[in-house]
C-alpha cells in the first residue's frame, strides 16, 4: 500500500528536525559558536518532538528523541538528559539498540551526579542488551539460512534491519558504553579495571565516526597511566592523541619539532593504482609551508637545481627561520617529482658530521631505500672521500639520475672541525661535487657562519662558480616573516584547526613575537603557537593573566610540558639532559651538540645525577617522541640534538641548580 502524504504539520516536524541538524553540525564546525548553535539545535530538536507527540506518533518520538539527548549530552544538561531518556525507556522497549542507548545516557547523567553505582548499573545494562541482540539477532540469521535465504539480501527485511541497526550500535556506541564503564571503576578506584575497560573502549570506537569520544577516551587513558607512574604508556597514548589531532587537522602549530611532508591522499594513491602506476611513496608539500608563503622558496630552490648553472646553493639566514622544515617539508617533496632533462632527482639529507663521509654514505643509502633502490643497510664501516666521490658520480651515470646533497645545520660542521686541516677534505670533496655532471650541493647554515666558507676559495679551485661561492647567484636568503605575514598564517592555521582566536589577541601575538624590526621567527611563532593552544588561550584577556611576560611564560610552559610527561620523580633528570644537550661555542653564541647516550652518561655523573638505567631510557624516549630533541641514527653509536637553537637559553634556564652546584664543587676539588 502506499503511505498517504505527509501532513502539513509533519512537514514541519521533519523541517524542525533538520533545522536542528544543522545547527548540530555548525556547532562542530565552528567552536566560537560551540554554545549558541546547541541550544539552538536544542530548540528545534524540541520543537519537532512536540509536534510528533501531539500528533500522537510516538513511533517517530522514539525515531528522533536521541537527537535531541545527544544534545543534551554536549551542553551537559543533566536534568534535562534525564528526562528525555527516562521517556526513551518508555519508547524503546521493543528497539534494543536504542533502548542500550538510553540506559547509556542514564550512565552519563548519574556519572555527573557522582553516582557511580546508578551508572554502573546503567552502563553495563546497555552492554548487556547489545549482547542479548545480538545473541537473538544470530539465532534468527541462522534459522533464516537453513530455510535457504543464504545472503544478507534474501534476509526477511526487519531482520536485516535488525542486523544492521546492531552493527551501528557496536561501531558507534559500544566504545561508549565501555568507556562510561571506565569512568566507573576510576571513580571506585579500580585504576587497573579502568584502564583495561578504557583500552577495549579504544579499539571499539573509530575517530572518523565519533572524533570527541575518542580523543576523550584517550585524555582520560593517558590520565590513568600517568596516575599509575606508567610514564611511557601515558605518553605513548598522548603521541597517538598527538596523531589523531593532526589527521583530523585539529593541531593548529606543531611546536618545537619540524614541519612534517604530507602523505598522499589514500584515495587519489589508489586512483593511480588502477592505471597500473605504483602509487607514489613521496609526499605532498606540508600545507605549513603553503600557508607561509615558503611554497614561492620552495619553487625558486627547485627550479634552480633544475638548470645546469646552478651546482650549489647557499641557503642562509637567521636562527628559528625554518631553513630545516623547507629542506624537510618542502625542497625533498619537490625534489622527488623533480626531472631535469627527463633524469629523476634523488635528494640526499645530510644533518651529521662528525665523521662526515660515512654520514654522507649512510644518508645515500637511507635515500636508495626510500625509492626502492638499495639494500637499505647503511655500511658500518667507515668509508674514503675518494671512494664515495665515485660511487656518486657512478649513481649518477648508470641509473640516469640527478643526486642532490642537502647538508642541512651545516654550520655544525665548523662546530666538529675546529681546525682548517680537519676541514680541508671535505673542501675537496666538495669541489669534486660540483665538477660532477647531475651531481649538485645545497649548504644550508646560520648566516653567521657564512664567512666560513670563504676558506674553500682561498685553498681550491671552483672555476665551476667563478671562485665566488658567496655570490648572489649561488646564495638564497630565507628571513623571518613580516609582521603582516605572520597575522595572515595564524589566522590560516588557527581556522583550518577551527581553534579561532580574537583578532586583538592576534595583534598582540605578532607584537610580542616581532623583533626590532617587526619580524617574527617562525619558530617562536610556532612553539607560542602550540602553547597557546595546548593551554586552550583564545582571548587577550586570557593571554594577559599569563603575567608581565605571557611570551617567555609559554615557552618555559612548553619546556614544562614535556619535563612533566616524564614524571616528577624524573623531572630533574629531564631539565639536566635538556641542558646537557645545549652549549656555548668559542665565540659565545649557543649551540645545539650533538651527543651519544655514553656522552650524557658520563656528563650526568660528572654532575653527581642520581638516576637508574631505565630512567634515562625514559627521559630520551620521551624528549625524543615530543620533538624536542632529535635522534640521528648512527652507526656504530645514535647521537642526540636538541631541536633548535630558539630553545638552549630557555633549556638552559631549566637546569637544576643543585646538580649544577655538584659539578662546580666537584672541579674545585680536583682543581684543588
Amino acid at each position: 500500500l502506499t503511505p498517504p502524504p505527509p501532513t502539513p504539520r509533519q512537514k514541519q516536524a521533519v523541517l524542525l528536525f533538520y533545522l536542528g541538524a544543522t545547527c548540530r553540525s555548525q556547532a562542530a564546525l565552528q567552536r566560537v559558536v560551540y554554545d549558541r548553535m546547541l541550544h539552538k539545535a536544542e530548540g528545534y530538536f524540541s520543537s519537532c518532538l512536540r509536534i510528533l507527540r501531539d500528533l500522537q506518533q510516538p513511533e517517530l518520538v522514539g525515531k528522533f528523541i536521541h537527537a535531541l539527548a545527544e544534545v543534551q549530552q554536549k551542553l551537559e544538561a543533566w536534568a534535562a538528559l534525564a528526562r528525555t531518556a527516562e521517556e526513551g525507556l518508555t519508547l524503546h522497549r521493543q528497539d534494543p539498540v536504542r533502548l542500550a542507548r538510553d540506559h547509556g545516557y542514564l550512565a552519563e547523567v548519574a556519572l555527573a551526579d557522582d553516582d557511580a553505582a546508578i551508572a554502573q548499573t546503567q552502563a553495563e545494562r546497555a552492554l548487556d542488551i547489545l549482547a542479548i541482540a545480538g545473541a537473538i539477532n544470530a539465532g534468527s540469521t541462522s534459522l533464516a539460512i537453513a530455510e535457504e535465504k543464504p545472503t544478507p539480501d534474501d534476509l526477511p527485511d526487519d531482520l536485516a534491519a535488525a542486523a544492521a541497526e546492531l552493527a551501528i550500535a557496536n561501531q558507534y556506541q559500544r566504545g561508549w558504553y565501555l568507556y562510561l564503564l571506565g569512568r566507573v571503576h576510576i571513580a571506585q578506584g579500580q585504576s587497573e579495571v579502568a584502564i583495561a575497560l578504557l583500552e577495549d573502549a579504544c579499539t571499539h570506537t573509530d575517530p572518523k565516526s565519533d572524533l570527541p569520544l575518542y580523543r576523550s577516551i584517550l585524555q582520560t587513558l593517558q590520565k590513568q597511566y600517568y596516575q599509575q607512574k606508567n610514564y611511557r604508556a601515558a605518553f605513548g597514548v598522548k603521541l597517538k592523541q598527538r596523531r589523531v589531532d593532526t589527521r583530523f587537522r585539529l593541531r593548529a602549530f606543531i611546536g618545537a619539532g619540524e614541519i612534517q611532508p604530507q602523505d598522499y591522499p589514500v584515495a587519489q594513491a589508489a586512483g593511480w593504482s588502477t592505471t597500473g602506476l605504483r602509487p607514489s611513496p613521496q609526499p605532498l608539500l606540508a600545507t605549513e609551508i603553503q600557508a607561509s608563503g615558503r611554497q614561492v622558496d620552495v619553487e625558486t630552490l627547485t627550479y634552480r637545481l633544475e638548470q645546469a648553472r646552478y651546482p650549489l646553493i647557499v641557503i642562509h639566514g637567521p636562527s628559528g627561520v625554518g631553513k630545516s622544515s623547507i629542506l624537510y617539508a618542502g625542497l625533498m617533496p619537490a625534489l622527488s617529482k623533480s626531472f631535469p632533462e627527463g633524469r629523476s632527482t634523488l635528494p640526499v639529507l645530510v644533518r651529521g658530521y662528525r665523521d662526515w663521509p660515512d654520514e654522507v654514505n649512510q644518508a645515500l643509502a637511507r635515500a636508495l631505500q626510500q625509492q626502492s633502490d638499495g639494500d637499505g643497510i647503511p655500511p658500518a664501516a667507515p668509508i674514503d672521500p675518494d671512494d664515495l666521490t665515485q660511487r656518486l658520480k657512478t649513481l649518477t651515470e648508470q641509473s640516469y639520475r640527478q643526486i642532490v646533497l642537502i647538508f642541512d645545520q651545516f654550520e655544525e660542521f665548523f662546530v666538529e672541525a675546529v681546525e682548517l686541516f680537519q676541514r680541508r677534505d671535505f673542501y675537496a670533496f666538495l669541489r669534486d661535487c660540483l665538477n660532477t655532471p647531475y651531481l649538485k650541493v645545497v649548504l644550508s647554515l646560520r648566516e653567521d657562519y657564512l664567512h666560513y666558507l670563504l676558506e674553500i676559495e682561498r685553498g681550491f679551485d671552483l672555476d665551476i662558480i667563478n671562485n665566488d661561492i658567496l655570490s648572489r647567484d649561488y646564495r638564497y636568503y630565507l628571513g623571518n616573516f613580516k609582521a603582516t605575514d605572520a597575522k595572515f598564517l595564524i589566522r590560516r592555521l588557527t581556522d583550518d584547526a577551527h581553534f579561532y582566536l580574537e583578532t586583538a589577541l592576534i595583534d598582540r601575538l605578532v607584537a610580542d613575537l616581532a623583533n626590532a624590526i617587526g619580524e617574527v621567527r617562525p619558530i617562536e611563532l610556532q612553539v607560542v603557537g602550540a602553547q597557546l593552544q595546548r593551554q586552550d588561550i583564545s582571548t587577550l584577556a586570557e593571554y594577559l593573566a599569563l603575567g608581565n611576560h605571557p611570551k617567555e611564560t609559554l615557552v618555559q610552559n612548553f619546556l614544562g610540558t614535556v619535563v612533566h610527561d616524564c614524571g616528577p620523580e624524573n623531572a630533574d633528570l629531564a631539565r639536566l639532559v635538556l641542558y646537557l644537550l645545549t652549549d656555548i661555542d668559542r665565540e659565545n653564541r649557543p649551540y645545539r651538540p650533538q651527543k651519544s647516550r655514553e656522552d650524557l652518561e658520563e656528563e650526568l655523573d660528572l654532575r653527581g645525577a642520581s638516576y637508574q638505567e631505565d630512567q634515562l631510557d625514559l627521559v630520551l624516549d620521551i624528549l625524543v617522541g615530543s620533538g624536542l630533541v632529535f635522534l640521528l641514527p648512527d652507526i656504530p653509536i645514535d647521537r642526540y640534538q636538541l631541536v633548535h637553537d630558539y630553545l638552549v637559553s630557555y633549556a638552559r634556564r631549566e637546569a637544576p641548580a643543585h646538580l649544577l652546584e655538584k659539578r662546580n664543587r666537584r672541579r674545585g676539588a680536583e682543581g684543588g
